[in-house]
């Protein structure tokens, strides 16, 4: 039997879902979107929706894809669909708000996230938005409704649905920030602890101790990671007031954060050795090589100043595109170092 090719898979599954949900969805509209996410990643999202729905799970219909490649059959696939969907449904409509258009009754759960404003141009037309100064950053706004093993379930907020609010973008912004810190606090320990407690190493036996900013004086040459106690979506808290400011006080020192992901940074002293265009050589290439594109932030690294209260880029925009340059060049380099001999032998 031959395999369907992806566009095939997707109206199999539209035509056929419906027999696996109960009677009262026989009359429900099928559809699939095509869905940007995070850095204009594209997915396609299964959505079935009855005329009384008014908000509906997204069932992503990518990951099933592969495991129909892999061999799982279509029966299962679709009886998995239907699982998935009515468990993100009923803890969906468990944590719904009454009315999402009242403002007053959704302000303290708006929470924010960080992205990339270059790697997000096609997002951003459909979202609000606020530009952090002087950065290739944005923060945009979500309704988070449930966290389970596979990650969150959340609501953006559109541009519509900040005009059914009637607010103003900056007020959106410092109720979201207070209820991001609050939801989840910012905490740093060192890379080393984090990595030794990831992989297990016997060293790093003890729990892994998490400070706050206030408390938390980074050493010299040491590499430390600022996150949340989710360690999802942790690059946020470089926007939290005063977390920066607090650390540099601490140690009376500047400082670099290198982007790690959506998740998390990487926060270096500056000691005075520390090379800017190095450091974000090295960002630039861990995002090629480990970090999935769905999660990464920045090919930047950006500096602190104590004494100026600022947050910047640590180099140009032309040393960035002259660094990308170089890199491209050096993997093509190599690609064509490893392509195979195609002459015959004699």
């Amino acid at each position: 039997m031959n395999l369907m090719d992806y566009h095939e898979f997707l109206d199999e599954v539209s035509k056929q879902v419906k027999d696996y949900f109960p009677t009262e969805y026989q009359n429900a509209k099928v559809e699939v979107n095509h869905i940007v996410k995070t850095n204009d990643q594209e997915l396609d999202g299964l959505v079935i929706r009855r005329e009384q729905d008014t908000i509906v799970p997204q069932i992503y219909l990518n990951g099933y894809f592969e495991l129909y490649e892999n061999g799982v059959s279509l029966n299962e696939i679709l009886m998995n669909i239907s699982a998935s969907y009515f468990q993100k449904a009923v803890q969906s409509f468990e944590n719904l708000p009454e009315n999402m258009s009242d403002y007053e009754q959704i302000k303290d759960r708006v929470v924010v996230q960080l992205v990339n404003r270059d790697m997000n141009q096609t997002l951003l037309e459909k979202l609000p938005s606020k530009g952090i100064s002087d950065t290739d950053l944005a923060a945009i706004f979500k309704i988070p409704l449930f966290i389970d093993e596979r990650g969150t379930a959340t609501i953006r907020v559109t541009k519509e649905l900040m005009e059914q609010w009637g607010q103003e973008l900056e007020t959106v912004y410092q109720d979201a920030l207070i209820n991001t810190e609050r939801e989840n606090p910012a905490q740093l320990t060192t890379l080393s602890a984090m990595m030794g407690e990831l992989f297990e190493l016997p060293i790093f036996q003890n729990e892994v101790r998490w400070e706050k900013p206030e408390t938390c004086k980074m050493e010299p040459y040491e590499q430390y990671v600022l996150t949340n106690p989710e360690k999802m979506f942790g690059a946020a808290t470089l926007l939290y007031p005063e977390v920066l400011q607090q650390l540099s006080d601490n140690m009376q020192s500047n400082f670099f954060i290198l982007p790690s992901s959506i998740h998390e940074l990487i926060l270096m002293r500056d000691t005075g050795e520390l090379n800017a265009t190095e450091l974000q050589a090295m960002v630039m290439g861990v995002n090629q090589e480990t970090v999935p594109m769905e999660d990464r932030l920045s090919n930047e690294v950006y500096y602190y100043d104590g004494k100026e209260h600022t947050l910047s880029m640590a180099t140009t925009k032309e040393e960035t595109a002259e660094l990308m340059k170089n890199i491209q060049q050096s993997v093509n380099f190599m690609v064509q170092e490893n392509e195979p001999d195609m002459g015959q032998e004699l």
